[in-house]
């Protein structure tokens, strides 16, 4: 009788009767998942897959394309839209998840995008107060800044006064920005700002002050416009995902 039950539960097996049990993505699982990034238009951005990338012309050599692991959790390095969209997901799956703007980049900010002159010009002649500066200087002696010499032409109890030196065709960083002399006089220094539109660098945030990317979306013989907005900020992400493997939380 017991040979007779063992059996049957191995005939049951064997036609599909009992099934291993489906997986399924919960929080704190980690994901293994191939994926097609797009845009609202169809245009693809990014792919973990290397013949969509070749046929889409976004092919990176400097990448390795294979699945990645998302980790079901908060500050995972992945956008919210990715790591929860994941979840009651089944092993094996494929999904499309649409991405709202709140959930991947963020709103478009018109606040983070400034404008800084094309040209302008500096004062050569420069007085400091004694108070903000940390070391002593004599009169005459000269200070190697970076990008030029720095002669101290005069001294009070107070202050002093110092003449920058630069030439014509030096250039040098202000706040993350390259620029060039094209032109001097005796008390003034003429300066370009040598962005392109459509470049990206990384540049002083003008209210935080720190190195953020900024991307140069348009330059004109007065103004350029920096902007600070994350490139997909304000805009719907579709992905396509393959789950390919589910690890279960211990």
């Amino acid at each position: 009788m017991k040979r007779f039950i063992i059996l049957i539960i191995i005939g049951l097996f064997f036609f599909g009767c009992i099934e291993k049990e489906e997986l399924f993505v919960e929080k704190g699982d980690k994901v293994l998942v191939d994926y097609i990034t797009y845009l609202e238009n169809g245009s693809i951005i990014d792919t973990s897959l290397q013949e969509v990338a070749i046929q889409n012309s976004i092919y990176n050599k400097n990448r390795e394309y294979s699945p990645i692991e998302v980790s079901i959790l908060d500050n995972n390095g992945y956008i919210k839209g990715l790591t929860y969209g994941l979840i009651d997901l089944a092993n094996g799956s494929n999904e499309t998840l649409i991405i709202y703007p709140e959930m991947a980049y963020g709103k478009y900010k018109d606040e983070e995008v400034f404008k800084v002159e094309t040209y302008y010009t500096f004062n050569l002649i420069e007085e400091l107060d004694k108070s903000v500066l940390n070391q002593d200087f004599e009169l005459n002696e000269i200070i190697q800044e970076n990008a030029w010499n720095v002669t101290v032409i005069n001294i009070t109890n107070n202050t002093y006064t110092f003449r920058h030196e630069p030439k014509i065709n030096t250039t040098f960083i202000h706040m993350g920005i390259p620029n060039s002399i094209y032109d001097l006089n005796e008390t003034h220094a003429f300066v370009k700002v040598n962005l392109e539109e459509g470049s990206t660098h990384y540049f002083e945030h003008p209210i935080s002050h720190t190195l953020s990317v900024g991307r140069v979306i348009s330059v004109n013989d007065t103004l350029i416009t920096i902007d600070f907005n994350q490139k997909l900020a304000g805009k719907i992400i579709y992905m396509d995902v393959w789950v390919r493997n589910i690890t279960k939380r211990q």
